[in-house]
């Protein structure tokens, strides 16, 4: 049996090598990526939705690290009241809007055993002066590890986490001074599809409406697109290849990444256990190449479409998805016609108007004048590359950026 190298993580986080940060645009798999990784030997995480908002709290991190009269005490509990879903004792089915009512889900660590290692590695850092934010994000991963408590076969893994949210310009800015060079695996789908499963999951929820989520979701995910938004080096991932390509996907990534191949990367897991992904249908676990052929948009119209593949028609070619032209989109060459058809609500819009039309009408501005900049551009602007499944990378292993 290889050797277990946790505890001496927990003396020393900065040993882990590298992080990996896994970001959607729109509703692309990116739970299905992480739940792929988790329980590999050589990988750290904690459940994907425990930890969305670290980076959204780096003030508030950076002036405990600063305030020398603040305890491991005060550390302790920001963390416990920040990052409930950390715990088993907390209500993981609250974070998906989509479950079914009355549904249980059982995720986390017991709260008590992760304070005490997390108390322990704390200690540490402090007596080497080395208590700053990066290594209180490695010394959250570790504890969590040695809470279930888990095996790392590798004196130098790597942690992978799920950020849930598109990077902001600041955010990535943050990342990249407070833990170094990340490595941004960014999971895209056909976009119009994309975009209408995001949506789908809004109107699941309607209360989001009221707040005109769903606009604002469309202009931070248009800008998730984006290869400049990314500090390090980044590489999209195919919703259609989690499904379909499973395994020479992972295999790739697991090249990219330099950890060993190991069939656990096949298998849809949370802390080791299989994991049941809560939906308004029911619990879903595992792959499903069935999904990959549901092309239906129901809040999508056939004009938003010609719209989506007109505008972004760059993306649909990097990422390898089919343009299928109707004959109608030859005549967006007239520039009337097209500033007609981009001037027009979408369904989402029309959906949204009536609830409140004087919100929604300064975000359909705000959004058209940011899609005419985008799709003016996206020809200069250089896209998020499509991960290769068959070539090596350039360097043999992490870190790499094309």
């Amino acid at each position: 049996m290889s050797e277990d190298y946790l505890q001496s993580l927990m003396e020393y986080p900065e040993a882990i090598r590298a992080v990996v940060v896994i970001v959607p645009v729109f509703r692309s798999g990116s739970y299905l990526l992480s739940n792929l990784f988790d329980n590999h030997p050589e990988v750290l995480s904690v459940p994907p939705h425990a930890m969305h908002f670290f980076f959204h709290d780096i003030k508030q991190w950076s002036d405990l690290v600063a305030d020398k009269d603040v305890s491991i005490g005060d550390f302790k509990l920001f963390v416990e009241k920040r990052f409930e879903f950390l715990f088993r004792e907390a209500d993981h089915v609250k974070r998906y809007s989509s479950a079914p009512p009355g549904t249980t889900m059982v995720a986390g660590v017991p709260r008590e055993r992760f304070m005490a290692h997390f108390g322990d590695i704390l200690e540490r850092l402090v007596d080497r002066d080395a208590a700053n934010v990066g290594n209180l994000f490695r010394a959250i991963h570790i504890a969590y590890a040695a809470a279930i408590p888990r095996r790392i076969e590798s004196p130098a893994p790597i942690i992978v986490w799920q950020k849930h949210l598109p990077i902001s310009d600041d955010e990535g800015a943050l990342i990249r001074d407070s833990i170094g060079e990340a490595t941004f695996l960014v999971t895209v789908r056909t976009p119009h599809v994309g975009f209408n499963a995001h949506y789908q999951h809004f109107i699941e929820n309607e209360s989001t409406l009221f707040d005109h989520l769903p606009l604002r979701a469309l202009r931070v995910n248009l800008h998730a697109m984006r290869r400049s938004r990314y500090p390090g080096p980044a590489y999209a991932v195919r919703f259609e290849d989690l499904h379909t390509r499973t395994e020479p996907l992972m295999r790739a990534l697991a090249r990219h990444l330099g950890i060993a191949w190991d069939p656990v990367l096949l298998k849809t897991t949370l802390d080791g256990e299989t994991f049941y992904f809560p939906t308004a249908k029911g619990f879903i676990t595992g792959t499903n190449p069935n999904v990959v052929q549901q092309r239906k948009t129901r809040y999508v119209s056939s004009l938003d479409i010609i719209r989506w593949r007109h505008g972004f028609a760059e993306r649909y070619r990097d990422w390898g998805y089919a343009l299928n032209r109707p004959a109608i989109e030859t005549l967006l060459r007239f520039g009337l016609l097209r500033r007609l058809l981009f001037a027009l609500p979408s369904r989402v819009e029309i959906n949204t108007l009536f609830r409140d039309i004087r919100g929604v009408f300064t975000l359909w501005l705000h959004t058209r004048r940011e899609l005419a900049t985008l799709m003016a551009n996206q020809g200069h602007l250089p896209a998020i590359p499509l991960l290769d499944l068959d070539a090596p990378p350039a360097d043999g292993g992490m870190g790499t950026d094309q």
